[in-house]
């Protein structure tokens, strides 16, 4: 898989980041905790993560989800919202995003997730097909069960250069912006919109399988 590429480093972090997650999901299964809250080890928490967290449980309770990000990039629409935690943070459905700054996972989601994600043995096709495991909750999560976020957001990491894209990275002001919702985001427009977007994504998904092999011919 590593022949002495420009990207080895970027696709070696990727497999490294996607076994920490899956380490953390099996660590809660065994632990037997129906919810858990997933961060990564450079995570910061804004200001308004403490006041706002009884907020966010209340409203948790009160809706149908699996996922609920904290911190996130590139949500992916269909968006609707929720509730309001204050005058300017809420809680909306999401079809997916990326990052894993913070996220809580229920059971069912944990379970099905630790089916999908690659141990050490299989790690390397994995990432060759799916690259890491944002990625892959982004456009796989959403089309299995209701995902939710709270925006803006209350967590994101600390800048500083990251393994995955080689680099000096800054997500704070990405999630401090907050998500817009279409007038045309309710009813039957909307579920044109959940369908549409399956179809990119399973759209996607082909190319993914294509370049994974052309990987495994190629290597990274």
């Amino acid at each position: 898989w590593f022949r002495g590429g420009k990207r080895d480093g970027t696709w070696a972090a990727r497999a490294g980041c996607t076994l920490s997650h899956r380490a953390a999901l099996e660590n809660a299964r065994k632990a037997g905790w129906e919810t858990v809250l997933i961060f990564e080890d450079d995570v910061a928490f804004a200001p308004t993560f403490s006041p706002l967290l009884p907020a966010v449980g209340r409203v948790l309770a009160q809706h149908d989800w699996q996922v609920c990000y904290l911190g996130f990039t590139d949500p992916l629409s269909p968006v609707a919202r929720l509730a309001a935690l204050d005058d300017r943070h809420s809680i909306y459905r999401i079809y997916g995003c990326a990052t894993g700054h913070a996220y809580i996972v229920r059971a069912a989601a944990r379970d099905w997730i630790l089916d999908q994600f690659p141990t050490e043995a299989t790690v390397w096709p994995w990432v060759a097909r799916h690259r890491v495991s944002d990625r892959w909750y982004q456009r796989h999560l959403g089309a299995k069960f209701p995902v939710v976020c709270v925006s803006p957001g209350l967590a994101y990491q600390e800048a500083g250069y990251s393994d995955i894209v080689q680099r000096e990275a800054d997500y704070r002001r990405q999630g401090e912006h907050q998500l817009e919702v279409p007038a045309s985001s309710t009813g039957a427009i909307a579920s044109l919109q959940y369908g549409w977007r399956r179809a990119a994504v399973t759209a996607g998904l082909l190319r993914d399988v294509v370049r994974g092999w052309q990987r495994r011919l190629q290597g990274f």
